[in-house]
Formats: structure tokens, C-alpha cells, sequence
């Protein structure tokens, strides 16, 4: 009996994430990627003697208890002790008019901002 196959496009996070998986059920997976190097978002490469860090800074829903930390950990990429806290996770300015939104972990605050 042939082996089943999957092709995946991208070598990103759910891309590889995608590979694993196929691999624990059975699967033989390929993964195609355009860039030099997997990782997609979370990536960092030189140039010209500069790093350049297009990764993200912060996996949201790590801890033990949030949906997506038993994936992180099936993954490979948990370590409990690489986690910085952050409250804030991105900050956008209208610079017209002053009004700024906090995008955060505590939702309570960010529903307060949208009814404000």
C-alpha cells in the first residue's frame, strides 16, 4: 500500500505545525516554501551586515490553560521560562485627532475602548 501524501504550502507557523501533524497521523509531508528559510512571520535573517527581526515578539495564549498552549508545546516551541508578560500588545494612534487603542490581553478593557 502506497503511503499517503500532503503537500503544504508555506513553512510558517501552521505550515509546519500542518507537517507535524501529518507526520503523527501517517502522512509523508512536503513542505514548499518561497523564502530562504521557515519560519514565516517568526523569522529573522541578515542583509548587508543587519539583522533584520520580522518575527513576532509575543505567542498569545501560551500559558498552561489557554487554547492554543497544547499546541505550542506539541509543537516543540514552549519553553516556560522564554515569556516575557505583556499587557500591551500593539498601540495605534490616530495622530489627528489623539484617540489611541491598546490592543491588550485583557479583553474587558478593549470592549470598554470600542463602547467608549
Amino acid at each position: 500500500m502506497q503511503k499517503k501524501k500532503v503537500i503544504i504550502i508555506g513553512a510558517g507557523l501552521a505550515g509546519l505545525a500542518t507537517g507535524i501533524y501529518a507526520r503523527m497521523n501517517g502522512y509523508e509531508a512536503i513542505i514548499f516554501e518561497h523564502g530562504r528559510q521557515p519560519g514565516g512571520v517568526a523569522a529573522t535573517w541578515k542583509r548587508k551586515g543587519y539583522i533584520f527581526d520580522g518575527g513576532i515578539h509575543f505567542y498569545m495564549g501560551y500559558r498552561p490553560g489557554q487554547p492554543v498552549h497544547e499546541l505550542y508545546r506539541e509543537l516543540g516551541i514552549y519553553q516556560a521560562d522564554q515569556y516575557r508578560e505583556m499587557d500591551i500588545y500593539a498601540r495605534f494612534l490616530n495622530s489627528e485627532t489623539g484617540k489611541q487603542i491598546d490592543i491588550t490581553q485583557d479583553l474587558g478593557r478593549l470592549a470598554d475602548w470600542w463602547m467608549s
